[in-house]
């Protein structure tokens, strides 16, 4: 299936707020030991890209969200 840019970008900020939201807890006290967050790239097939250069700027555009703070959503 085909997805535009907007839908992958959509997309991907959905799973990061999913899964923001699970959080690990000891079984004893509930306490919240940890929480889980997402970084991640998204780009768009450009005319001439061959497959190292689609990878490449997606690969980009995620290493932005993780230096941008992580637990976000870069497009490029």
């Amino acid at each position: 299936a085909h997805t535009t840019a907007d839908e992958a970008v959509a997309l991907a900020e959905q799973t990061c707020s999913r899964a923001r939201s699970m959080k690990i807890r000891n079984r004893t006290t509930q306490e919240v030991m940890f929480t889980i967050t997402i970084s991640g790239g998204v780009t768009a097939l450009r005319p001439g890209d061959d497959d190292t250069a689609f990878v490449a700027r997606a690969d980009a555009a995620l290493y932005q969200s993780k230096q941008g703070g992580r637990d976000r959503v870069t497009r490029i």
